[in-house]
């Protein structure tokens, strides 16, 4: 715990450790490195590469995609907590396009995404499965744009997640 290892001052006022283990602090280290067996992501040698210039305009559609469909979750499915967890995936998005696709943000926006797509996929899959019925009805229009918003979003942060695999590969 962070209270363990904060330091304070011993007699003479000098600031030691307040962990009772020293010794566990490199095997720690050491076992949280191997719970996560995953490259370093990559960080940018310079500008960005030319290929990556020229997949602006395809990340952009994503993105745009992506904020229509967490601005939906958000406002008309009033999905709060869900909503949320998408829009710091999506912010990280627009952070990396801002920054002429920063290489690094490309890959955190891409891994929250394709979390957070998969968890949304299995969420719609579950109430299908459980509820039934059309997908989209003409009948039932709020209904339908609720389903599309469900079904697309998820894609969509697939989509996203797909495009930065082949950024940093």
């Amino acid at each position: 715990p962070l209270w363990l290892t904060y330091p304070a001052p011993d007699r003479r006022g000098a600031l030691r450790s307040c962990n009772p283990f020293p010794h566990r602090g490199t095997e720690d280290r050491q076992i949280a490195a191997m719970l996560l067996p995953m490259p370093a992501m990559p960080a940018p040698g310079g500008p960005p590469s030319q290929f990556l210039l020229s997949q602006r305009p395809y990340m952009l559609a994503i993105l745009v995609v992506q904020t229509l469909a967490c601005f939906l979750q958000v406002f008309y499915m009033l999905e709060i907590l869900a909503g949320f967890m998408n829009i710091i995936a999506l912010a990280l998005g627009w952070y990396a396009w801002k920054e002429s696709m920063h290489i690094t943000f490309i890959c955190y926006w891409g891994m929250m995404g394709l979390i957070n797509g998969l968890f949304d996929l299995v969420r719609f899959i579950d109430a299908q499965v459980h509820f039934g019925g059309p997908l989209f009805s003409k009948d039932d229009v709020p209904g339908s744009i609720g389903t599309a918003v469900h079904l697309f979003g998820p894609l969509s942060f697939i989509a996203g997640a797909v495009f930065a695999y082949r950024a940093c590969t």
